[in-house]
């Protein structure tokens, strides 16, 4: 089996991959080095899959999976070798796995590979039903068997039969269409494919996994051919060679304020060149990072755009407790309160060791332990640098001294971002007048000695820039001593003050310049200083905040004072805040007069105040509401007087629907369109009335005009002008009366069948039938369907529709006969040409057999007529025809032979000419001669003897024979003669060289044997030399060889004699020169030629170089090169250093800090500002190491930009300013509509989600979205939805929308049964609520309005009958009445006919017989009297009103008994009696 390598492009939908990073992996025999492409040039875009040897299998994959759900198109430039008897072939494939290589031999590296789908290019018939010739063929599953079910498209030839293996690059396609699933095969036409399939591989080939690796492989076997393929781009990315690790640095906050870390450019290689690197994130080399992770990626890109990342993380640990990019070690003010610490309770001094041991000797410090100043006395013997944080380097055994005038407490700690490799002869020794705690986690030290005051240790390996290790000793004397056995070797620690202590006001263990609230009296320390925090978030002004280099808030109008409050107890002034009014909109329903009202809290949706105070609520409206929505402002006062209000909408809902009452139902008839007009039915209602609308709409469904085609219900529906609405209906019934309309064809032809008999079929499709209303009416034939005719008749086609009207028309029936005659001729018949080549035509009519189905006397003729002359094979047709016109042909071919032999006359005799061996390849002759014949004067197979490419060496006589085009035969012969016309060839050897004798001449030797002389006959040409042997030359010379054979044929040939003088000049070069730049960073070079002495052995005028030449201005380190040549071209030179000194920094400028808000719809803001350039006396560099470049599109929030310019002596200087954008854009909500849903089985409903149905979108996305009530709430009535939408700057935005509720069932009405019922002991009653007797029947009453008449809780204070009555509403706007009868009783215990008074009660205030009432029916125009045991009046009123409560002039009065009389207008008295206070 045989497969081909192609060059290759892939496109997937409108993303192509080469521009992609797209690499390969090469497996097995293939490669991809150094392969050459179809014009012979190594190409790094080329891979071959098998070399030209056998048994070799090799496959390339493309490393990036592709998706089959997208398009893909591949295009690539294939060569399968130049041996046509090679194997075995290639194949294209899509598969699962990168490292995939299948067998070798007919699998062409891809049998038994599943899954995968593959094209198989086969270049080797294998068997197998492998065909011959060169094939392709689409299959899965590595299965290369012709014929099996993984067979998908059955092999075909490649552009009809071409062999593949011809040395030959073809192009290929592979293109896939996801849409249609289509996979195709094109090979030079990229147009047309050549094979294609179409299913769906994706699941079943790939198990529904639609991304798939794509490559090549190829095979060979005991045959075999070298195969590659080549891509139209290189998809092939570049490789990182080396990524720098992730690393770490500790930054401790009393030893280093910086964070600089340097690491090393990561470097990339490419196949096809050289990558360009660039940083796409983090910081570079060198540069100050950030507390916390900085993520650096560089990114290598080829020159074709393929890509490869490299990303390591630099993590800097250190202490920054407000998060400002200053460590505290340097931070003035640790919390970003706007109070310096030193103000509010911190001093720890620095050790500052600058000069250490030389100008500096002496230094006075702060202790925070124990609160005196401690002065140090300093000195050093060998080198000690030291540093203004504390930091000190030892160096080549050196010693530093420290003595304190009172006892400190250290800590030594390795000196940041410095190495030190410590080793067992590299050691640090500390003397102490206390002994050392030591703190080393990691254990990286190796403890020498410990012992009292005395410590030596060295590391256990190379301790890094960021050691954790703490060693901590209480002194008032140290000695540090470094010893190393390495020159120049650099001990690094660091030495700091212990800081503890700190003031601490409100004892929480956060010291003062760490804590917000310092004396945690609820007020910040930045409002207590008198700074503004508008955020309340205890940092000064606005976060987030921008801060200096030594951690002082800028912009921000700070540190103007501290106010005695921030440290003590005190809630300041500045603290007293205004409440917060919150409100809430609020749906009320208008009851039956249209009024709703609220109270002044009902407004109110969480109110508060930040102090805590109680607040007093006021609303500007309380019940003069309309329809709709109404504005009331809602007021919150604190007992300060400090207010604050917000506006709620009140919106009056009327939810009462309106009444109404429809006609009775109607009959009408259908038009001759089965259509009906709908009438105005409104003048018909009976009744319409709302309780609120005077004047409700009225609508009709259908509308009025509206055209109906069936019995239709009329719905009416009255809405009034807040959307309540009822609806009644009635039934409108339609009746058709209209017959069908028929139309018949005027006449119909149909044809015989073999018997010359119709069955009659169903003609209705010839008819035109209409009907009003019936699109089917049912069809009747007369003869009916399946009846046999024999001649012409009549039809009659009857239709009638649903409603039973009929009607019918007639059309006649013809027959014809369409059967053509039976008609067979013989297959063919030779006959042979005359002398002229010409033949008589017989009647070949006799020679055939024909019959018809009805006509006996069936005619039969022949063209071309018989007597015709024909000259050629002739088609010979026979045509039979009945009486009906019916016509049969039937043809043969009539064969014609030539016998006679042609003429033949060969060309004269010829001369030609031996060749380069002396011999002579025959040539073609057989186009030397004339050829005739009797019919035609084409030859064929025409034959030479001797036959072309035989070798002949004297005259040879060549003879042509050919045939004419039926294999008659003819012959005739020439003489060829051969003649020697070519010249012998003469190759001089090498050039020549020599040297110069003391007299500058030279004497010419015999060089003939400087020359290689052939000839193609002649074995020993006669060679001869120019000038000759002896001559005497004293410059080059060209030396000329002559070569002649026998026959006089000659050439020449040259080569070049040169003579050489070998003494270089001489002379000594300067020493290295030093010089200083100008103010335009520039020096002029003087002439050094001057400065040097130079000879040479024969030349007096040498050739002098100095570059750069004198007078030159350079502006950097320069090589001075000098150089001397003489005139024979010997050379001389030397070079020596100018170096260059430039010690002026540069300088830069940044632009002003900015504040923009968002642009409208972007979560940022383009924003330019001008970009700063430095300037310096030489060359400077200008780059952005942190932020944006201008013209961005700048985030929401806080972007630092850093500008740093670096001239050429390396002095820089840098400036930064931020860009702070503020997203003030409210996110963008669109509400439901209102809606209305049904109550569920419980009368209830459970709130849906209707987040799905809320259009919220924002510029920077959307936070929150809250649903209220909330999803799965349950709600008994109907509600407002609300939602807020909060983005993630806080931005919000809020709507509502109403649901109505409702049900679909009408009251069925049943009253409570008659019952009897007692007056209370007072002697009234206040009427119960009945209406959980009431059996209404509907599905929910809580949605019913129920009405019970007399009102609940009404007074009824008689002895009789009541009817009550209830009115019952439904959501419909259906009433139903009923009413049952209550008879009120006399009450048996007081008996109302007469005054009752209780003779005992306790007013004891527990709300039980507090008050003393007398009871009866008639208590009008009386009045009661109380009097004490003492006769004194302490209670009067009238008998109705009575409510004594025990009291007399509102002091209790004594448990005890008093009297009372209750008397009439006219002072009769009706009834004494005695009462009792028990209490």
């Amino acid at each position: 089996m045989k497969k081909f390598l192609f060059f290759i492009v892939l496109s997937i939908s409108s993303l192509v991959i080469h521009s992609q990073n797209a690499s390969f992996v090469v497996n097995g025999d293939a490669s991809n080095n150094n392969i050459t492409d179809e014009n012979g040039n190594t190409n790094c875009n080329c891979f071959q899959l098998t070399p030209n040897s056998g048994n070799r299998v090799g496959s390339v994959w493309n490393n990036n999976k592709i998706d089959l759900n997208n398009d893909v198109t591949l295009e690539f430039k294939l060569y399968l070798g130049n041996n046509n008897s090679g194997a075995d072939g290639a194949a294209f494939a899509f598969q699962s796995t990168n490292s995939n290589i299948g067998t070798s031999g007919q699998g062409m590296g891809m049998g038994g590979v599943s899954p995968s789908l593959v094209v198989f290019i086969d270049t080797y018939d294998n068997g197998l039903n492998d065909p011959s010739y060169d094939h392709v063929s689409i299959n899965k599953n590595g299965d290369y068997t012709h014929g099996s079910s993984n067979e998908l498209a059955a092999y075909t030839s490649v552009s009809g039969g071409v062999n593949l293996e011809d040395g030959n690059w073809r192009n290929v396609k592979i293109k896939w269409i996801a849409s249609t699933n289509t996979f195709s095969f094109y090979y030079v036409n990229m147009l047309n494919p050549i094979l294609s399939y179409t299913g769906d591989i994706v699941n079943n080939i790939f198990s529904g996994d639609p991304l798939v690796y794509w490559g090549m492989t190829g095979a060979t076997g005991s045959l075999y051919n070298e195969q590659k393929f080549c891509t139209l781009t290189d998809l092939e990315s570049p490789t990182f060679s080396s990524c720098p690790k992730n690393t770490s640095l500790i930054i401790s906050s009393e030893t280093s304020c910086n964070s600089i870390v340097n690491y090393t450019i990561p470097s990339a290689a490419d196949n096809c060149g050289t990558a360009t690197i660039s940083q796409i994130s983090g910081l570079g080399p060198g540069s100050v990072f950030p507390i916390g992770i900085t993520t650096n990626t560089f990114v290598a890109t080829d020159l074709s755009g393929n890509t490869d990342t490299c990303s390591f993380d630099v993590t800097v640990y250190g202490n920054d407790f407000d998060g400002d990019g200053v460590f505290d070690k340097c931070d003035l003010d640790a919390d970003n309160d706007g109070i310096f610490d030193t103000k509010e309770g911190l001093s720890c001094d620095t050790l500052d060791f600058t000069s250490f041991g030389n100008t500096l000797t002496t230094a006075s410090y702060f202790d925070q332990i124990s609160g005196e100043i401690i002065n140090l006395n300093m000195s050093n013997s060998g080198s000690v640098l030291g540093y203004s944080n504390g930091d000190l380097s030892l160096e080549d055994n050196a010693t530093a001294n420290l003595n304190f005038s009172l006892p400190a407490t250290l800590t030594i700690k390795h000196q940041i971002g410095l190495l030190w490799n410590y080793s067992s002869t590299d050691t640090l020794s500390i003397s102490s007048t206390g002994n050392f705690t030591i703190y080393d986690p990691n254990n990286d030290l190796n403890i020498l000695s410990n012992i009292g005051g005395f410590l030596k240790f060295h590391g256990s390996g190379g301790i890094s820039t960021s050691e954790q290790w703490v060693i901590t000793t209480t002194t008032t004397s140290l000695q540090l001593t470094g010893t190393s056995v390495q020159s120049n070797f650099r001990v690094p620690i660091n030495l700091a003050l212990t800081c503890s202590d700190y003031l601490d006001t409100d004892t929480d263990g956060i010291a003062n310049h760490n804590d917000l609230d310092s004396d945690n009296d609820g007020c910040l320390d930045v409002v207590e200083a008198g700074n503004q925090d508008p955020d309340a978030d205890g940092i000064l002004g606005t976060t987030p905040v921008l801060v200096n280099t030594i951690g002082a808030v800028i912009n921000q109008n700070g540190y103007i004072g501290t106010s005695p409050n921030v440290i003590d107890n005190t809630v300041d002034v500045a603290c007293n805040r205004p409440p917060l009014a919150v409100c809430q909109n609020l749906n009320l329903y208008a009851d039956a007069s249209c009024s709703a009202s609220i109270t002044n809290t009902s407004l109110d949706n969480g109110s508060s105040d930040p102090d805590m105070d109680v607040l007093t609520f006021t609303v500007d409206n309380n019940n003069a509401f309309t329809i709709g929505n109404n504005n009331v402002i809602l007021t919150v006062t604190d007992p300060d007087g400090q207010s604050d209000n917000c506006t709620s909408i009140v919106t009056l809902v009327d939810t009462i629907n309106p009444l109404m009452l429809c006609p009775s139902d109607t009959i009408d008839y259908y038009s001759n369109n089965c259509d009906y007009i709908i009438p105005n039915y409104i003048p018909h209602i009976i009744l319409i009335s709302d309780n609120c609308d005077s004047n409700p709409t009225l609508t009709q469904d259908p509308a009025i005009g509206s055209l109906v085609n069936s019995d239709t219900v009329i719905k009416m529906t009255v809405t009034d002008d807040s959307g309540n609405f009822s609806s009644c209906f009635f039934n409108l019934t339609l009746i058709d009366t209209i017959k069908p309309v028929l139309t018949c064809p005027v006449n119909v032809s149909e044809y015989f069948n073999s018997s010359c008999e119709f069955v009659v079929l169903d003609l209705s499709s010839l008819i035109s039938v209409t009907d009003n209303c019936d699109a089917n009416p049912i069809i009747t034939q007369t003869p009916s369907i399946g009846s046999t005719l024999t001649s012409d008749s009549v039809v009659t086609m009857t239709v009638t529709d649903f409603s039973g009207n009929s009607t019918n028309c007639s059309f006649p029936l013809t027959f014809l006969d369409s059967i053509c005659p039976s008609l067979s001729c013989p297959t063919s018949i030779t006959e042979y040409y005359d002398s002229n080549c010409d033949f008589i035509l017989n009647d070949y009519t006799l020679n055939t057999v024909f019959s018809d189905n009805c006509d006996p006397n069936t005619s039969v003729s022949q063209f071309p007529l018989p007597g015709s002359l024909v000259n050629s094979d002739t088609l010979i047709t026979i045509t039979a025809s009945d009486s009906s016109g019916n016509l049969t042909n039937c043809s043969f071919t009539l064969l014609l032979l030539d016998t006679i032999q042609p003429v033949l006359t060969c060309f004269s005799d010829t001369t030609d000419y031996f060749n380069a061996s002396c011999l002579f390849i025959l040539e073609d002759y057989t186009n030397r001669f004339n050829f005739s014949d009797n019919c035609n004067n084409s030859f064929v197979n025409v034959i030479q003897s001797p036959s072309s490419g035989l070798f002949i060496a004297d005259t040879t006589i060549i003879t042509i024979t050919a045939a004419d085009l039926s294999g008659n035969t003819s012959s005739c012969s020439f003489n060829l003669n051969l003649a020697d016309s070519i010249n012998p060839t003469i190759n001089c050897s090498n050039n020549l060289s020599d040297y110069y004798n003391s007299n500058c001449e030279f004497i010419l030797g015999d060089y003939t044997t400087n020359a290689i002389a052939l000839d193609n006959c002649d074995p020993n040409p006669l060679v001869s030399q120019f000038p000759a042997i002896g001559s005497s030359i004293n410059s080059d010379t060209v030396i000329t060889l002559t070569a002649m054979d026998d026959a006089g044929n000659f050439s020449t040939c040259n080569f070049n004699f040169t003579l050489l003088d070998s003494i270089n000049p001489q002379f000594s070069c300067l020493n290295n020169q030093i010089a200083n730049v100008d103010n335009n960073c520039s020096y002029s070079l003087p002439n050094y030629l001057d400065s040097i002495v130079f000879s040479d052995n024969c030349d007096t005028s040498l050739t002098l170089l100095q570059i750069p030449i004198s007078g030159a201005v350079v502006s950097s380190d320069t090589v001075i090169t000098i150089s001397a040549t003489d005139a024979s071209g010997n050379f001389s030179s030397c070079t020596f250093d100018l170096f260059l000194l430039d010690n002026t920094p540069p300088t830069i400028s940044c632009p002003n800090n900015a504040i923009i808000d968002n642009d409208i719809s972007v979560c940022g803001a383009i924003y330019n500002y001008i970009t700063p350039v430095g300037i310096d006396n030489c060359i400077s560099n200008t780059t952005l190491i942190s932020g944006l470049a201008s013209g961005s599109n700048f985030p929401v929030g806080l972007t630092t930009n850093i500008f740093q310019v670096t001239d050429t002596a390396g002095n820089t200087a840098s400036c930064n300013f931020y860009v702070l954008v503020n997203d003030v854009e409210l996110p963008v909500i669109d509400c439901p509509s209102d809606t209305s849903l049904p109550f569920d089985e419980a009368c209830k409903l459970i709130v849906p989600d209707f987040i799905p149905f809320l259009g919220a979108s924002d510029n920077c996305g959307i936070e929150f979205i809250n649903q209220t009530p909330s999803q799965l709430d349950t709600v008994y009535s109907d509600f407002t939805t609300t939602f807020l939408v909060i983005d993630s700057s806080g931005n919000s935005q809020s709507c509502n929308f109403i649901t109505n509720l409702y049900d679909s069932y009408v009251s069925d009405l049943v009253c409570p049964d008659d019952q009897p019922i007692q007056l209370n002991e007072n002697c009234v009653l206040p009427l119960p609520d009945f209406s959980n007797e009431l059996q209404v029947g509907a599905l929910c009453i809580g949605s019913k309005i129920i009405q019970q008449q007399p009102p609940v809780d009404s007074i009824l204070d008689f002895i009789g009958e009541q009817q009550i009555t209830f009115n019952v509403t439904d959501t419909l706007g259906n009433v139903e009445t009923c009413s049952f009868n209550l008879t009120i009783t006399n009450n048996e215990i007081t008996n109302c006919y007469k005054i009752y008074v209780p003779t005992v009660f306790s007013p004891d205030g527990d709300g039980i017989n507090d008050r003393l009432t007398a009871f009866g029916l008639d208590l009008d125009g009386l009045e009661i009297e109380i009097f004490n045991r003492w006769g004194q009046l302490v209670y009067n009123n009238s008998v109705s009103q009575m409510s004594w409560d025990g009291t007399f002039l509102n002091i209790d009065s004594p448990n005890g008994t008093y009297v009372y009389r209750i008397y009439d207008q006219t002072g009769k008295d009706r009834q004494n009696g005695t009462i009792s206070i028990v209490r």
